[in-house]
């Protein structure tokens, strides 16, 4: 099967940016390198076509979940009731006071989950999505934006679009902050 296929090849690159994260914990430096914003934004691709919500939402900063999650309720708010049903039925809640109570990352695994099943009846998946970076920039020790360009093969034609994600630094670690989409979708 395809995606395990794509699991297990996340696996190992995984365990080889952990590999190498040891043998340069006591450099910084080199450890920043390594698991630099290109990587987190990179590995979350990944996970993200081979539907691994759990590494995908590791990759995601704790804020932005908040965000992600406000803008569901609000979204699911603004939609018929009965529309609303259906979707806090997706979440395994009866209300929006129950799912508002629900941790931030595991409703947005719901969400992803949700969306895939819609996307992968339409599209038939993301199996062969690819990822070239185009730009990084700096805005500070802590904040960056990664400039990429994301694309699918569907059929014979494809589809590529220019995404810009927000990352910035959680404990460490570089995180994505904010996209384009987010903000398109909370009219930022």
């Amino acid at each position: 099967m395809e995606s395990e296929s794509m699991k297990k090849r996340i696996i190992k690159i995984a365990l080889s940016l952990i590999a190498l994260a040891v043998i340069f914990a006591g450099e910084s430096s080199h450890a920043e390198t390594i698991l630099g914003p290109d990587i987190t934004v990179k590995i979350y691709f990944d996970a993200y076509v081979a539907q691994d919500w759990e590494v995908c939402t590791a990759y995601l900063h704790p804020e932005f979940l908040e965000n992600l999650k406000t803008s569901i309720i609000d979204m699911l708010l603004e939609i018929s009731d009965k529309r609303r049903k259906d979707m806090l039925s997706q979440f395994h809640a009866q209300s929006i006071e129950e799912l508002d109570k629900m941790p931030s990352r595991q409703m947005y695994i719901l969400y992803l989950q949700y969306r895939w099943r819609a996307l992968d009846a339409v599209s038939g998946g993301l199996d062969n999505a690819e990822l070239s970076f185009i730009n990084t920039r700096k805005i500070s020790s802590d904040e960056c934006i990664v400039e990429f360009k994301s694309s699918v093969k569907q059929g014979h034609q494809l589809f590529s679009k220019v995404e810009i994600y927000y990352l910035k630094k959680d404990e460490g670690r570089w995180k994505i902050y904010n996209t384009d989409g987010f903000k398109k979708l909370r009219g930022l």
